[in-house]
């Protein structure tokens, strides 16, 4: 893949400034990762997991696969994003990966799509798992890179936008997979579909993004990237984001990954159909069904907050947003201990969002 090793961000300041298209087309590979994580870990994940652990060790059996990926993410993806950084080829420093990546990503989707359901199939749907981790990383890390590559100082605030944009209409398609189960084939054939749709994305950010010259600059060394790593620790400020962001996006993951057992076994009591009906309108007569319909109330919430939070952490502060934002999270875990309702679990879903 490489021609020559070249190490980070000698981009000249000046970019040209970029069409609407130009940064939609940047985020569009956001859409299909985000349409292919939501639908692995809110309906697929904890559907195998059960078949493959059995009712009483599901929860067991979801939380070692998610453990385990989450790890191997946690330790490659710097490296993958750093090895981008310093790296030269005809194709830029950035696609090369996200083509490899999102290769390598379809063979993992592929695997779990085909491995059975059964108590022997623990190790290789670990396997397969972690190598959709390993790609989906090699992938991303070097792709999120891309906005401050190619967009200039002024427009990043409208790529970002376009940015999370993508990722709410890749949740929803994701979070709406329980919903089309039956119309896909079943858990097979939404793996197939949402490999087609990531190679789609990769495909279309791939044709029609164009990667600036990097430059020239010294070749890459371990001991800079390893305290370049722990160097912003040093900052009280930057320690506190840290840790705080990793307690919210631990409790988000935590309800959003075991949502799907609580609508069954606390909503239904265990039964494997049941009429999920919000204020006496049937929703849902299954578990991924109802699933789904929690995770579109949580997409509603999050755009209406989204197009709230900025004008009002800029009248009122950052902090004080964050303040709010976690309580609210917060109340709604309090709410499900005590309550199994589908119609209170579907409108605690707006609020979490």
């Amino acid at each position: 893949m490489a021609e020559a090793i070249a190490p980070p961000l000698a981009v000249s300041a000046s970019r040209p400034r970029m069409s609407a298209w130009q940064l939609a087309a940047l985020s569009l590979y956001w859409f299909g990762s985000s349409a292919h994580w939501t639908a692995i870990l809110i309906t697929l994940l904890p559907l195998q997991a059960e078949a493959i652990g059995g009712a009483d060790f599901k929860g067991q059996t979801l939380a070692n696969i998610l453990a385990i990926g989450a790890l191997l993410s946690m330790v490659i993806a710097p490296l993958f994003g750093a090895w981008s950084d310093r790296i030269r080829t005809r194709w830029g420093r950035r696609k090369p990966f996200l083509v490899a990546g999102t290769l390598g990503n379809v063979a993992g989707l592929i695997a779990l799509a085909f491995i059975p359901s059964t108590s022997a199939a623990l190790v290789p749907y670990i396997l397969a798992y972690m190598c959709i981790n390993l790609f989906n990383n090699l992938a991303t890390a070097p792709y999120s890179a891309l906005i401050p590559d190619v967009v200039p100082a002024e427009q990043r605030g409208a790529a970002s936008g376009w940015m999370g944009l993508m990722q709410m209409l890749g949740n929803f398609l994701g979070g709406i997979t329980g919903l089309l189960l039956g119309a896909l084939g079943g858990v097979r054939g939404a793996y197939l579909g949402i490999a087609a749709i990531l190679v789609i994305s990769m495909l279309a950010t791939v044709f029609t993004v164009r990667e600036p010259d990097p430059g020239a600059v010294p070749p890459f060394r371990w001991g800079e990237f390893l305290r370049g790593l722990i160097a912003p620790f040093r900052s009280r400020d930057f320690s506190w984001v840290f840790w705080t962001r990793f307690l919210v996006v631990m409790g988000t993951f935590t309800v959003q990954g075991f949502i799907l057992y609580y609508m069954k076994d606390v909503v239904a009591g265990g039964a494997e159909t049941y009429n999920y009906t919000f204020f006496g309108i049937p929703l849902a007569k299954d578990v991924a069904g109802a699933t789904s319909f929690f995770i579109l109330a949580l997409l509603v919430g999050a755009i209406i907050s989204s197009l709230a939070a900025g004008s009002l952490s800029d009248r009122y502060g950052r902090k004080l947003m964050v303040y709010i934002s976690g309580a609210l999270q917060a109340l709604v875990v309090l709410v499900y201990i005590f309550t199994g309702n589908f119609e209170v679990a579907v409108l605690m879903g707006i609020v979490f969002g």
